[in-house]
């Protein structure tokens, strides 16, 4: 079932700049809070997007400079940003933006897209766009908020945990804390702000790391109280394309619940882009869940789901539990949630070549105007 949000009931409006005559319109926005547990981990990830700073149909392509009139140079690279295709072949797709000047837009196409370029990939003049921001950690997680705080970085109360893109599974992951700057009385070497846990002593240079709107990520709660953590922002307008990596060995995609709202395993698109099997039992490739309800420190994913054809007589088509495939798909019987403004984990299996497969999950709510 869609939900409908209302621009007429919207909390705001705004103006947005196309081309060079600015568009005044109500953009839904809102909130989304995650409850964090007391020493526990909580995979979390932005169900809301920051509001966009331009939109515009694009005046020319060449390889990946975007033509676009009317912008200030480098506006769109501090703060970080990337660009979202709003119309044509390649819409939905978002590409992070390295450089602007005051007539093009040069953007980055992902290393699992070997020597291709924005045009290449289909992107054509008068093309639609918009420009977002990433969220930070500074703004994600404004002074430590939803995470906890630390006072001394060498003895970490609380992480941000971000997962790792390098291919292969049960990977490792990126260490963030908040420092409080209660000690830079004493020792100015710690004032507040974020540290990277791997290189501490250069105080707090990640403040400015940016979230992937795509990618997992996970609080550590260690000697904090439980944590309320308060995401606002902008109701995504545009089903994302969401980029999942292969290689050449088994490969497992950390990633993010994409909307503000609950959405059905069923419902989610997966199916689509994972390789079902006729038999549950030899799984190519599953889909990890975590609880978030248990309260455990390196909480290990709680449950898998493979997808199955139906082209056996043995065995219907649809989702099945890893755990109890003799109970059949559960699509009929479970609604299985991937929970709003949390993550799960796709173990892809080798591909020849490398690259990536896209996941489209469609708008689970539609936008009245």
């Amino acid at each position: 079932m869609k939900l409908t949000y209302s621009l007429i009931l919207a909390a705001t409006s705004c103006g947005m700049a196309y081309g060079a005559t600015a568009t005044a319109f109500t953009t839904p926005v809102g909130y989304v809070t995650i409850n964090v547990p007391a020493n526990s981990d909580t995979t979390i990830a932005p169900p809301l997007e920051q509001p966009p700073l331009y939109a515009a149909a694009s005046t020319s392509i060449t390889g990946n400079d975007v033509g676009a009139a009317g912008l200030t140079a480098g506006a769109f690279v501090s703060p970080e940003c990337y660009l979202q295709v709003t119309s044509g072949t390649l819409i939905g797709q978002r590409f992070p933006i390295t450089a602007n000047t005051t007539t093009t837009i040069t953007v980055q196409v992902p290393v699992t897209v070997p020597v291709s370029t924005l045009q290449s990939l289909g992107f054509a003049s008068t093309n639609t766009f918009k420009v977002i921001p990433y969220w930070t950690l500074s703004t994600l997680f404004p002074a430590g908020a939803g995470v906890g705080l630390t006072s001394d970085p060498q003895d970490p109360s609380s992480f941000v945990m971000a997962s790792s893109t390098a291919p292969g599974y049960n990977k490792p992951y990126k260490l963030y804390v908040y420092c409080d700057g209660t000690l830079a009385a004493a020792d100015p070497a710690w004032p507040a702000g974020w540290y990277d846990n791997d290189d501490i002593w250069s105080g707090p240079i990640a403040n400015n790391v940016r979230i992937d709107f795509a990618r997992m990520y996970a609080i550590r709660t260690i000697k904090v109280a439980a944590q309320t953590m308060v995401v606002k922002g902008q109701v995504p307008d545009l089903a994302p394309v969401i980029q999942v990596a292969v290689n050449s060995g088994v490969n497992d995609n950390y990633l993010a619940a994409p909307y503000p709202v609950d959405v059905s395993l069923q419902d989610s698109g997966l199916q689509s882009m994972i390789q079902a099997v006729d038999n549950p039992g030899a799984p190519l490739e599953i889909i990890y869940l975590w609880d978030e309800a248990q309260i455990l420190r390196g909480k290990p994913a709680s449950k898998g789901y493979v997808y199955v054809t139906g082209n056996s007589p043995d065995w219907s088509a649809g989702w099945y539990d890893q755990d109890d495939i003799w109970s059949g798909a559960v699509d009929a019987t479970k609604v299985i949630v991937l929970k709003t403004g949390h993550g799960l984990m796709i173990r892809k299996a080798p591909y020849t070549p490398a690259g990536s497969v896209n996941w489209t999950p469609q708008l689970p709510y539609t936008i009245s105007h």
